[in-house]
């Protein structure tokens, strides 16, 4: 199904914004704190932003060429939903200093079991992928399965913080473990059933279907390595 052209171009405006948010929130945190090395840290975090902001360039490039077609928006917030988690990710590494960006503790709680949404612009881009989403029940369904996953995440990870790469106070035992056994292997079957879609859009394709999908997955690859 297609999109209003001037939608498309909001939804893509905001994948945009997405992208250098994260680059605003470290320049804000150091002027907060100026004992921080945040300018270092700017250094450090510019290649995190080289994938998503690649993918939002392109996505620029179809909203430009076929302002109708979803794949646009999709492929945009591909590269935003990334950029948002490392936003909340600045967000959240302010809690211990002495001015913290606003919500940062809020932030801290939640930004650990909210991983989902990184993947969330790339499940959205297999589902519309070329033309809008496939009918079907079980198919539109697959978002409202990765809602819930990030949802029992978000619970089984509450309060868990990311030290060093490790994670501390992650659950151990009881429903906190089930949930988070739940939520992994829902977010896993989500990205299966939106794969599934596009290989059913490609083996009933012509052949621009054909090439179409596989620029898709050699962009899909490019961006992965890039991540």
């Amino acid at each position: 199904s297609a999109v209003r052209a001037g939608h498309s171009v909001s939804l893509t405006v905001g994948a945009s914004v997405a992208v250098v948010l994260p680059a605003v929130l470290v320049l804000v945190a150091g002027l907060l704190d100026p004992s921080l090395p945040w300018w270092r840290k700017l250094v450090e975090f510019s290649p995190e932003l080289a994938a998503p902001a690649i993918a939002v360039g392109a996505a620029w490039v179809i909203v430009r060429h076929a302002p109708t077609s979803p794949s646009g928006p999709a492929l945009a917030w591909t590269g935003g939903t990334i950029s948002l988690m490392s936003a909340l990710d600045v967000v959240a590494a302010t809690e211990s200093s002495a001015d913290p960006l606003p919500f940062a503790t809020s932030v801290a709680t939640i930004s650990t079991g909210i991983w989902p949404l990184m993947l969330a612009g790339l499940l959205g881009l297999l589902l519309v992928f070329p033309d809008g989403r496939l009918r079907g029940r079980p198919r539109q369904g697959v978002p409202w399965g990765y809602a819930a996953a990030t949802i029992l995440l978000v619970i089984a990870l509450w309060d868990t913080r990311k030290v060093d790469g490790k994670l501390v106070g992650a659950p151990s035992g009881g429903p906190r473990v089930a949930f988070m056994v739940g939520g992994q292997l829902l977010v896993a079957a989500c990205l299966v059933a939106a794969i599934v879609s596009l290989v059913i859009r490609y083996r009933s394709g012509d052949e621009v279907l054909h090439l179409r999908v596989r620029w898709l997955m050699f962009a899909g690859v490019v961006v992965l390595a890039l991540l």
